[in-house]
């Protein structure tokens, strides 16, 4: 997979944190809306987080 390799394009801030592993996602019309949920996510704390992935657990993916 060519997000999990060590080439160096590759975001700096994930380099030895691999392989990453995808667990929620969701999609927006915008970037603007997709940044701003992201935003008001990173600032949740930690147990919400992990609600909100175990809510939203991808089918086929543990």
């Amino acid at each position: 997979m060519e997000h999990n390799t060590d080439n160096k394009k590759g975001a700096k801030s994930l380099r030895g944190k691999r392989p990453v592993k995808l667990v929620y996602y969701e999609s927006f019309d915008t970037i603007i809306k997709a940044a701003s949920r992201e935003k008001a996510i990173k600032n949740w704390k930690r147990i919400n987080k992990l609600k909100l992935i175990n809510k939203g657990r991808l089918k086929g993916f543990t």
